[in-house]
């Protein structure tokens, strides 16, 4: 089932958290390099929440098993109507459609909140996300080289972008 975080139900949020902490320590899907507290993440759900901004889980026999949200694109307000994404799934239900099914919301909220671009910030590494991409009908834009430097390496990305 895919819904709404309730950001007072600090379980769901324990389980965002772990998922997304998991992500930093150890994999490049996500360039930050360090771990995010419980309150920060419970101030970025309402953040997001006050803004308009859907943060959607999955849950799976009572569990988070994979979360959602956008936000700006870039600061300037002629960037608007263009959404960053993000998506995460828990390792052990990956492949599972949890991601396809995250994005499909994303995309139905972005649309109804009136925004006209979606794009996806991919390390270049990360082929199924860029597989989810691809399947969900955003286009490669560009690849950015040596931008991030993570465990030692530096890291290229990828563009994808989908219009609304």
């Amino acid at each position: 089932m895919i819904r709404q975080i309730n950001q007072d139900n600090g379980l769901e949020v324990r389980q965002v958290l772990a998922i997304y902490n998991r992500a930093i320590r150890r994999t490049t899907d996500n360039y930050t390099e360090q771990e995010v507290t419980f309150h920060e993440m419970t101030r970025r759900i309402k953040d997001k929440q006050v803004q308009g901004i859907p943060f959607f889980v999955c849950i799976t026999a009572g569990e988070v098993t994979g979360f959602a949200t956008y936000g700006a694109f870039r600061a300037p307000s002629a960037y608007r109507f263009t959404v960053e994404h993000s998506i995460y799934v828990h390792p052990t239900h990956r492949n599972k459609g949890i991601a396809s099914r995250l994005m499909q919301e994303l995309i139905d909220a972005a649309t109804e909140n009136g925004m006209r671009a979606m794009i996806g910030v991919i390390d270049s590494q990360n082929s199924g996300s860029i597989h989810l991409h691809e399947k969900m009908g955003f286009e490669f834009k560009g690849k950015l080289e040596k931008v991030g430097y993570k465990f030692g390496n530096w890291l290229d990305v990828v563009l994808f972008e989908r219009h609304l």
